[in-house]
């Protein structure tokens, strides 16, 4: 039954099951997708050592817009945009490249997580850092080059970490 849910989850159903729990695919950035299921306080502690570690210690009195660009959507993501004063944007990496960064322009973010995939080619749609005030640019589930970090940091003004 969490496997089921789990996959929904990867085609945009909710992947929730009894007592509140939800079920999601890990990345398999490490080569193998394991399953992982988390209940409402774990995806409560979630929120907030994800909000502790991407947002500066001042947030709590300002508005954050984050977007994050993965794979699959999860209960885990969505509840960050429940916490406080913080708007959240999923954007799938099955959202065209040109969409994408349409998205992106209409939501602002000032906190963007992606793959490096998605960071580079941003960057190569863009002269000059984009109008969104971002202030923080984090890549995961590949690696990233000195240099391409430098070119990136250039292109959208915020060095990747």
């Amino acid at each position: 039954m969490a496997w089921a849910a789990a996959q929904g989850a990867e085609i945009g159903a909710v992947g929730g099951l009894p007592g509140g729990l939800t079920a999601g695919l890990s990345t398999g950035s490490s080569g193998a997708r394991g399953l992982f299921l988390a209940s409402r306080r774990e995806r409560a502690a979630y929120v907030g050592h994800a909000l502790a570690r991407l947002l500066p210690g001042d947030a709590p009195l300002r508005r954050w817009r984050i977007a994050l660009c993965l794979r699959a959507d999860s209960a885990l993501y969505r509840d960050v945009g429940g916490a406080g004063r913080v708007a959240f944007d999923f954007i799938g990496l099955d959202v065209s490249a040109e969409d994408r960064k349409i998205r992106l322009d209409a939501f602002r973010p000032h906190v963007l997580i992606a793959p490096s995939h998605v960071l580079a080619d941003l960057a190569s749609r863009s002269d000059a850092p984009p109008d969104w005030a971002l202030r923080r640019l984090f890549y995961g589930a590949e690696p990233m080059g000195e240099g391409e970090r430098a070119w990136i940091e250039q292109r959208l003004g915020a060095r990747p970490d």
